[in-house]
């Protein structure tokens, strides 16, 4: 019996050869980069490198667009860059020359003053240090990753002097018209060949990305970055104000507090446990080890954010040596060329190693027979919520490394670098969007246990609990389990005859094929490890293994319903004047609206008994027991979930309203403020605020029901999808209508009750047995 759950086409590469390997660079660009710290052997570029910067660190530009005009390659093209590299080499080495012997007060009169139109004079002078003679090759690495989104971070303030917006990427900044414009096309042209273009030294990305090693961050491509922006600083000086480029707010982390959390059981682990596991991970290339214990230094200093700066593209590079191994695609490990497939964490995290994610619906076709156990011909109601349709990818480019992470942590590293509501760490980081010191130190030991957690799957043989393993060549479902046992064949033979013992004494053969779920297993260590880096990795796991997503828009969704419904929970004890006084029905006794006792959704087979608004805490135990699927999603789906939170949104802002406005009414009323004419309008409030709420809650209602099925709307039909989104637009529209109908400064109650006794209408008939698509 084969179980291996996918086909293998070539033996994998051991996790060995890329911890012993020197490099991760592929030989173009090792060579580029080599080329540009070697070329200054040629004694004539060398002496004529000494009259391209002048002694105050200002760069003779004349010389360098004859350079440039010289070549005879078509421009910018690899040809040239190569070229372009070679005869400008002699710069780079001259220019950490001439930083590293100035003086303090040559820095504080010729640097300092040049740099105060990035805002970020304490980010350079950092940088400096960190590349001053004596200093380390690990700190060169951290020098570089700094420099490049100061760089980064301080052109696209220069760019908003002429444009409203500020590209992306940083290769997109450096070919926009006005940065040309403002600072010509040579000092543009350099500042490509150092960070802007794949074919060029491309030390940006190749950085960030986790490619570059601490040897390999020369500091001298720093010390010419450092004096490009120096040079800038000193011509924008001469023909602009630079008190008149702006400073961008800065990104803070306040809605990452809650990751803080996620941990909050492990005792912040002793140094020599992490040093245990760095150093015995085979996910740790030797050649990054001092990168590793330069993070552990940071942390020891309290320096939390360049730390995580750090920590980031080490994150990336493991995963990148665990992804080529478990795909059986060693080559994959170093950067590529600009006409091959460049494999960044972005690409590591997919479903498919070759492809796009798949479409639910093409998914859903070839997957059918795995979902039709999941499909009931009668109605499903709360106490059964319908499996998801996960979007997962098909069998022959199936990416193992979600298997390996599991689900659990993959959300996490999601939550973290991802969804657009999250933190966005790396991307921030990276950009220059964020001050180093502004990073708390609940992001950075969030990022440190996610870490150690990546660097323990490389000492396990199998994981802790069997999701679902497929025969060879059958589409695997992720099933809402836990984790994954790959079964490796090639691996320990002992592990694999005890797995097998397993799988014959189970009643299945090949002619069923069908899924086996939830085998457990004992964990099987391939190094011997000590008893508290034991310890550390079974806390994290257990801590990881409880894990729900937090930023993905059907977590927020799934929060923001919880916590409308809890407003809802105490309506009737909002402060307000007694019916006895002004001569309103009372809520307590107020006549019922007739409200459907189900609400259904056909085309998805769906029910829900309505709970009543006096049994909300029984509501709002259906909410909590929602389960939902985050990752790889459909675009339909995504786009329900975007509409779906857009009415809740809308209805938590009407009962806010709502409760502001009794609030203040009340105060007036009992301080005898209110006109006679006011009386009439609170009396009015009063009376109409039921209705308002009862909409609110049937509102709830129907989008509970659909969440509750929100992994399976990427099963309809075209027309179907296309009738749902139009009902829904309806509901949004006539909720948006009670948010400024309700506001303190409207007032206008009979409408707010008009749009919800017609709402209330829509929802009964589009969420009956007899509505159909």
């Amino acid at each position: 019996m084969n179980l291996l759950p996918y086909s293998r086409t070539k033996p994998r590469m051991s996790l060995t050869s890329f911890k012993c390997q020197q490099s991760f660079l592929s030989p173009e660009v090792k060579d580029l980069l080599q080329k540009a710290l070697h070329a200054n052997s040629n004694s004539e570029l060398a002496l004529s490198a000494h009259s391209w910067v002048t002694h105050d660190c200002g760069i003779i530009w004349e010389k360098l667009e004859e350079l440039f005009t010289g070549i005879k390659e078509k421009c910018e093209s690899k040809a040239w860059f190569f070229e372009a590299v070679t005869k400008i080499a002699p710069l780079f080495t001259h220019c950490q020359s001439v930083l590293r012997n100035l003086s303090q007060d040559d820095y504080s009169v010729t640097i300092h003053p040049m740099l105060c139109w990035t805002h970020q004079e304490s980010e350079v002078s950092a940088c400096l240090k960190l590349i001053s003679a004596g200093s380390c090759e690990s700190d060169h690495l951290v020098a570089l990753l700094t420099i490049t989104a100061v760089t980064e971070r301080a052109l696209g303030n220069l760019v908003l002097t002429r444009r409203e917006q500020v590209p992306f990427l940083l290769r997109d900044l450096l070919v926009t018209p006005e940065l040309h414009e403002i600072l010509g096309k040579t000092r543009i042209q350099l500042l490509i060949i150092l960070l802007g273009s794949v074919v060029g030294l491309n030390l940006r990305n190749i950085a960030w990305h986790g490619f570059l090693s601490p040897c390999e961050a020369n500091p001298a491509f720093v010390a010419t970055i450092i004096t490009v922006l120096v040079d800038c600083g000193r011509f924008l000086k001469e023909c602009y104000r630079t008190a008149d480029i702006p400073c961008r707010q800065l990104a803070s982390f306040k809605e990452a507090c809650v990751l803080g959390s996620v941990f909050k059981d492990v005792s912040f682990p002793p140094r020599l446990v992490m040093e245990e596991l760095i150093l015995k991970s085979p996910l740790v290339p030797t050649v990054m080890v001092p990168v590793w214990m330069k993070a552990l230094d940071l942390i020891g200093s309290e320096s939390w954010g360049m730390s995580a700066m750090i920590l980031l593209p080490m994150m990336e590079c493991s995963l990148r040596c665990l992804f080529a191994h478990v795909n059986g695609v060693s080559e994959r490990v170093l950067t590529a060329e600009n006409s091959s497939f460049y494999t960044t964490l972005d690409e590591i995290l997919k479903p498919n190693i070759n492809e796009e994610i798949c479409d639910s619906l093409d998914l859903a076709r070839d997957n059918q027979r795995v979902d039709e156990h999941c499909q009931n011909t009668s109605y499903e109601h709360n106490e059964t919520q319908p499996q998801a349709t996960t979007v997962v990818a098909r069998t022959s480019d199936a990416n193992q490394v979600l298997i390996y992470i599991g689900k659990k942590l993959n959300e996490a590293l999601h939550d973290l670098l991802n969804f657009v509501q999250g933190p966005r760490v790396r991307d921030r980081v990276s950009h220059g969007e964020v001050k180093l010191e502004y990073i708390p130190q609940s992001i950075s030991q969030h990022i440190l246990y996610l870490c150690l957690l990546i660097l323990s799957l490389g000492n396990w043989r199998c994981l802790s609990k069997v999701m679902c393993v497929c025969y060879q060549d059958e589409s695997c479902i992720y099933c809402n389990a836990k984790s994954v046992y790959y079964l490796d064949t090639g691996e320990d033979k002992t592990c694999c005859d005890q797995k097998q013992s397993y799988f014959d004494g189970l009643a299945v053969n090949d002619a069923t094929k069908r899924c086996i779920c939830e085998i457990k297993f004992d964990f099987i260590t391939v190094t011997e490890t000590s008893e508290d880096f034991n310890h550390l990795v079974a806390v994290l796991s257990r801590c990881i293994e409880k894990y729900k997503s937090i930023y993905h828009p059907s977590a927020i969704l799934h929060e923001k319903l919880t916590s409308c419904t809890t407003l809802l929970d105490d309506w009737t004890t909002w402060k307000r004047v007694d019916c006895s006084e002004l001569d309103y029905n009372d809520w307590e006794n107020r006549e019922k609206l007739e409200l459907p006792k189900i609400i259904f959704f056909f085309p998805l087979k769906i029910a829900h008994k309505v709970v009543n608004l006096d049994d909300i805490q029984e509501f709002l135990t259906l909410i909590l027991n929602i389960n939902f699927e985050v990752l790889y999603r459909s675009k339909m789906e995504l786009e329900f979930v975007s509409l779906l939170h857009r009415i809740i949104a809308n209805v938590q802002s009407s009962l806010e309203n709502i409760c502001e406005n009794l609030s203040v009414k009340y105060l007036l009323y009992v301080n005898k403020k209110l006109r006679s004419r006011q009386r009439e309008t609170y009396r009015r409030q009063l009376n109409a605020i039921p209705v308002v709420i009862i909409n609110c809650y049937l509102t709830v209602q129907a989008v509970y029901l659909l969440f509750f099925s929100i992994n399976r709307v990427s099963q309809l039909s075209k027309s179907c999808s296309s009738d749902l989104l139009r009902v829904l637009k309806v509901v949004l529209k006539a909720h948006e209508n009670i948010v400024s109908q309700t506001s303190l400064n409207a007032n206008r109650w009979e409408e707010a009750v008009s749009v919800s006794l017609k709402n209330i209408t829509t929802i009964k008939e589009n969420f009956s047995e007899n509505f159909s698509c």
